[in-house]
């Protein structure tokens, strides 16, 4: 196989990866919209998981909720969109890299590029997911952030094992 080949499939892959997540959070969020809004917790495993519609227009651990929705909302998206072209530009200067050591970048863009369109349509992103046990209570997140977590762990990883900095292309 040519590398130019192998090189369509691997970025025809990610891209396949990226609209995939960035579905798969909007239409989560578009089954908990319907399904769980106005509505008593759904108990999955009952004491430690539930489904449980909230509508955070705040970013993560209600961090901003205290600024007024006027200067909030315009800061969330300015800070939003920042933080998605930054991953967007390491994702270009690393685009020669192995398929392994850009798919957390895919996986991060898919979860951001969720929540950006998610506070675009409704002023605020659909979190649904809530783990508990006791008195222990974590927040209530979504899909997007579980790209975003699973993306920042597999950064974390690869760097711990030398993928990142041994790479003979760093910037092109």
């Amino acid at each position: 196989m040519s590398k130019s080949s192998t090189n369509f499939n691997k970025y025809f892959l990610l891209l396949i990866i990226l609209m995939g997540s960035c579905r798969a959070d909007l239409e989560s969020k578009n089954w908990a919209s319907k399904n769980l809004k106005d509505q008593e917790s759904l108990a999955v495993i009952p004491g430690i998981f539930e489904l449980h519609y909230v509508e955070n227009d705040a970013i993560a651990f209600s961090l901003l909720h205290s600024l007024e929705e006027g200067i909030r909302l315009p800061l969330i998206l300015v800070l939003s969109m920042a933080a998605t072209s930054i991953i967007i530009v390491l994702i270009w200067i690393w685009r020669h890299r192995p398929f392994k050591e850009l798919l957390p970048l895919i996986l991060i863009l898919g979860g951001a590029l969720g929540n950006v369109i998610d506070r675009i349509n409704n002023r605020y992103v659909v979190d649904f997911i809530f783990f508990h046990y006791k008195n222990i209570n974590f927040p209530i997140f979504n899909v997007a952030d579980i790209l975003v977590f699973w993306g920042i762990l597999l950064l974390m990883y690869y760097y711990w094992k030398g993928a990142y900095r041994h790479s003979s292309k760093v910037i092109e």
